[in-house]
């Protein structure tokens, strides 16, 4: 979107000083633009933090479990991109009216994501980590007397090829959410 609004307006990229017209040009012409690449730019440095102290944390604190279930999920970030992202692609940024349109839009979508599990469908997340739903078994550090009982979740992890009977390390992020990192390294 930031590519596509520069580039239909770069007959304006020019210097025209300090002014209220050409502040209300470039807010009319490159706000959108600005705005995104403040907030991505901020989301991809929370996030580059987050994960690196939150991989810190697990595997100093984590909780060893070892997963009895698994399904994928890595599938619905492609469902993602075709429904949110590419007919984004095709609108015209050159006006003001567009462009505050596309911006309510995108102010709708943020918080029904964010008030939902719909947050975890992140491609930028999925570029690196994978995302899977977990019956796991946690009481490996102490075993009870009577049969494990499982717990399910979601987790965030950086291996590929997660498989039944595979060790994790794991960290609570949220309602079943849980950050993880492959046991059997975490242990070595």
């Amino acid at each position: 979107m930031v590519l596509k609004q520069v580039s239909d307006n770069s007959q304006y990229l020019h210097w025209g000083g300090i002014s209220i017209a050409s502040f209300a040009i470039w807010l009319s012409r490159f706000g959108l633009s600005s705005i995104l690449l403040f907030v991505g730019i901020t989301g991809a440095t929370g996030l580059l933090i987050f994960v690196y102290r939150m991989k810190r944390a697990t595997k100093s604190n984590g909780v060893l479990a070892i997963v009895v279930d698994i399904r994928n999920k890595n599938s619905e970030a492609i469902s993602y991109i075709g429904t949110y992202i590419i007919p984004f692609l095709f609108q015209d940024y050159t006006q003001l009216y567009d462009t505050l349109s596309i911006g309510i839009l995108l102010i709708v979508i943020y918080f029904i994501y964010v008030n939902s599990s719909l947050i975890l469908i992140n491609p930028v997340l999925n570029l690196r980590y994978s995302l899977y739903e977990v019956d796991f078994d946690d009481t490996l550090a102490n075993p009870p007397a009577s049969q494990p009982k499982l717990k399910s979740g979601t987790v965030i992890i950086r291996e590929r090829f997660l498989e039944e009977g595979d060790k994790i390390l794991l960290r609570k992020i949220g309602q079943k959410l849980y950050f993880a990192v492959n046991g059997e390294q975490a242990t070595t």
